[in-house]
């Protein structure tokens, strides 16, 4: 039997379907596995930061190099306390260069040598590898009772001092039930962001090729009932003739605008994927910064980098907001150094702790006049600020410039804002550092004050005066009063009172009768 043949639009309903579908799965799984990359690949090189910050910070390094300290477990179990208190850690292996435990909560594995596991070979090699929870490893046996799926994270410890040398291993276990949630609901919106633009591009492309259709078949129409009436109509003919062809031109014009658009819409989504990637990249370098003036001069810059832009960020200060960093654009934009926290846009921002967003910079009525002269239509014509926050504390806020007219749309103010959080978390991590590196200074400055009352000291027997290192003799509190921060106060001992004061004043008493 054979089947009737399909009808131009029917043809292309099903092709286009059949495209668009295609279209759809390549780009949601290239996108979707892109994103779940990067966001596996920043969670274990965070996590193995951490670990080598907490290790470097509390001297773990003396497992892997004191053959004492190896012995003492309890010691060890005392110096994993701060491993323990990281995020979603369960768990906590110790390894020395041979692939041999030297600590587990197992003591059955203490001593075992795992030396055919790849991810320790690759640790061993100076380099961070992952692996989710296998049950066919003997090593890892105990752990399937209690969590059913973990990340092995192997990360390698270096020497302190001298080259860059592996001492060995830390093998941290992550429950990544977060990771796994936020790669679920990223999946989510990407494929439903895939599903609804490919429903949308294939109802547009049938919408126009039916109107092509309906046209094609009333032209065919036309043709007919001319050619029956040529003779006697044939100046209408003509006519119609020139009609159906300024019709079919513009069926052809809406097509080209139609194919115009999708062509714009691949270009939005790639531009958006592209910001992700850009996001990724900066979010790692921020997060990677300790020094506090270096990183509040680069947030602006890689705001600017991610939104081709002019980019500023000011600081809270008080009850001010002073600018530590802007591009050329935005400096001029934004000329005042210091802006009252509930004054002009970005203070507005700052007291209210949400996003906003102007499609025109020098008409907006919480701008201050002061600005409204320094925006150029060109580049900071329209602005999104974002707070920059820390919990509930507003540590800042990042201004991202853009064309007059321009209306940033909730892609990429959730895009400003996800940069604005991963430089507030930056931010108090290079203010914590900061602040342990003063507090080390300070502890030893005193260690060295305390340190110059060190040694011999030549004391008169009598007056209790004591030489300095010029040969003069002064009294012992102005001696100690200048090498340390110790302060005097004078009182008279019982025993001196008894025997000096008491007979002193008798005399006195006896001189007055």
């Amino acid at each position: 039997m054979r089947l009737p043949a399909l009808s131009l639009l029917a043809r292309f309903s099903v092709l286009s379907l059949a495209c668009v579908l295609a279209l759809m799965a390549a780009l949601g799984w290239v996108t979707s596995r892109v994103l779940v990359q990067n966001m596996q690949e920043s969670e274990w090189q965070t996590t193995a930061e951490l670990v080598r910050y907490e290790a470097g910070d509390h001297g773990l390094e003396r497992i892997f190099m004191d053959p004492a300290t190896r012995l003492d477990r309890a010691g060890i179990r005392s110096a994993l306390g701060p491993l323990y208190r990281l995020p979603e850690v369960v768990r906590v292996k110790v390894w020395d260069r041979e692939a041999v435990v030297i600590w587990a909560e197992d003591e059955r594995l203490i001593g075992q040598s795992f030396s055919d596991n790849p991810e320790m070979v690759v640790a061993l090699r100076g380099q961070v590898s992952v692996q989710i929870k296998s049950r066919a490893k003997p090593e890892n046996v105990q752990e399937h009772e209690f969590f059913p799926t973990l990340a092995e994270v192997y990360v390698p410890i270096f020497a302190p001092q001298g080259p860059r040398s592996v001492i060995g291993v830390l093998e941290v276990y992550k429950v990544p039930q977060r990771l796994y949630e936020d790669i679920r609901r990223s999946r989510n919106t990407i494929w439903a962001t895939t599903g609804l633009g490919g429903l949308l591009l294939y109802l547009s492309l049938f919408w126009v090729v039916r109107i092509s259709h309906r046209t094609q078949i009333r032209a065919e129409a036309g043709r007919r009932r001319a050619e029956a009436e040529l003779l006697r109509l044939n100046q209408e003919l003509e006519q119609r003739v020139v009609d159906r062809t300024a019709a079919l031109e513009a069926a052809r014009r809406e097509l080209e605008a139609s194919n115009a658009a999708v062509s714009r819409l691949l270009e939005e989504s790639e531009g958006r994927r592209q910001r992700v990637g850009t996001l990724a990249a900066v979010s790692r370098r921020l997060t990677a910064e300790l020094d506090l003036p270096g990183l509040l001069g680069s947030i602006s810059e890689a705001a600017a980098e991610i939104f081709e832009g002019e980019a500023g960020f000011r600081l809270a200060e008080g009850e001010w907001l002073v600018r530590v960093g802007a591009t050329p654009g935005a400096m001029e934009a934004s000329p005042s150094e210091r802006v009252r926290i509930g004054e002009s846009i970005a203070g507005t921002v700052a007291a209210r702790a949400r996003p906003y967003v102007t499609a025109d910079t020098a008409g907006d009525p919480h701008l201050i006049p002061a600005h409204r002269e320094g925006a150029q239509a060109t580049r900071t014509g329209s602005l999104m600020c974002v707070p920059v926050r820390m919990g509930a504390r507003v540590l800042g806020v990042l201004s991202v410039y853009g064309p007059r007219g321009h209306r940033f749309d909730d892609d990429a103010v959730n895009t400003a804002q996800g940069l604005a959080d991963q430089a507030g978390i930056a931010i108090e991590k290079a203010r914590l550092y900061e602040a342990a590196v003063q507090a080390r200074r300070e502890a030893e400055m005193a260690l060295s004050q305390v340190k110059q009352l060190h040694g011999l000291l030549p004391i008169c027997a009598y007056c209790k005066k004591i030489r300095n290192d010029r040969n003069y003799w002064e009294q012992i509190e102005t001696y100690i009063g200048e090498r340390s921060q110790t302060t005097f106060s004078h009182g008279i001992c019982p025993e001196c009172n008894a025997t000096v004061v008491a007979t002193q004043l008798h005399g006195w008493r006896q001189s007055q009768r």
